[in-house]
């Protein structure tokens, strides 16, 4: 998975096996959308999926409907969380496994007004 930011926007770039895994494509998400990042949030998908796949210790993605609202999952492997709360979206909430995570959590979290 690659993250970038073109203008205002992050673009989520996932790789075929990961699109394989959510079963779906990139995600395009305006800054201006992002409430919040964090680092922390529980490595087990709680609520139902559709459509994805979870295998335990391995791999988590897709989309899974929980009481905190529609959530877009891909950990694959024992990678680090990264939490991007939404508004105004399809998704309320990314949980995205990277190796670079708190670099992502600095970078976006710089993009908030002060």
């Amino acid at each position: 998975m690659e993250l970038a930011i073109n203008g205002d926007s992050l673009h989520i770039n996932l790789n075929w096996k990961e699109k394989l895994a959510a079963i779906s494509g990139s995600l395009t998400i305006p800054l201006t959308h992002i409430t919040s990042v964090d680092l922390d949030y529980p490595r087990i998908p709680n609520g139902i999926r559709l459509p994805g796949s979870y295998l335990p210790g391995l791999v988590a993605a897709g989309t899974y409907y929980t009481r905190k609202g529609k959530e877009f999952w891909c950990v694959i492997k024992k990678k680090n969380i990264l939490r991007i709360e939404l508004k105004d979206e399809f998704y309320s909430r990314l949980i995205l496994g990277l190796d670079n995570n708190k670099s992502w959590k600095e970078t976006l979290d710089s993009t908030f007004p002060a």
